[in-house]
């Protein structure tokens, strides 16, 4: 580290029984350098270079964590969103299919296993129509509580967990670089 410092002044000498007259002008210059022998300025120029980077790309790491939560978020709602959709399709199938099962048993056609078969069938879809919906619901629980609290109640995510090691290994570069 180098510093220069001037301090310029200047003075009129002569005058009245003098027999001198002129101007004096000083300019005093102090130079200072302090020698990085040991390289320590170096290494904290470093330090603090990596430290800069680190906190990039926690700040990456972040925005594209949000992203991609997001984007599966989405993706997750529309999903349940068509299952929802094609559960209540095939429910007022089933409806229809055994109304028409319990007319052909009234005439004689089919037997009582029949109509035993299409109520199953009905129920099983009703069955998954709510599954879907109490899945939609806790969704929606989920989706409230991430914003005052982590995901899963505080257990960490895979996902997380690479990037807790990633934060990890970025500051302990950091570190052992600012030791050096």
């Amino acid at each position: 580290m180098s510093t220069i410092t001037a301090t310029p002044s200047a003075t009129h000498a002569g005058g009245g029984a003098s027999p001198h007259h002129g101007d004096l002008y000083e300019v005093p210059i102090d130079v200072s350098y302090e020698a990085d022998v040991w390289g320590s300025i170096r290494r904290s120029v470093a330090a603090n270079a990596a430290s800069a980077q680190a906190s990039a790309a926690d700040l990456e790491s972040a925005r594209l964590l949000y992203q991609s939560e997001l984007a599966s978020d989405y993706f997750q709602v529309q999903g349940l969103d068509a299952d929802r959709a094609l559960l209540e399709e095939t429910v007022r199938s089933y409806e229809e299919y055994l109304k028409l099962t319990q007319d052909r048993f009234q005439g004689g056609v089919v037997s009582m296993a029949d109509v035993a078969l299409a109520q199953t069938q009905l129920e099983g879809a009703r069955a998954q129509l709510a599954d879907v919906g109490i899945h939609q619901h806790g969704r929606a629980v989920l989706d409230a509580q991430h914003l005052e609290a982590p995901p899963c109640g505080g257990r960490k995510l895979p996902r997380q967990i690479r990037r807790d090691q990633a934060y990890a290994a970025r500051h302990y570069h950091q570190r052992d670089r600012s030791l050096e």
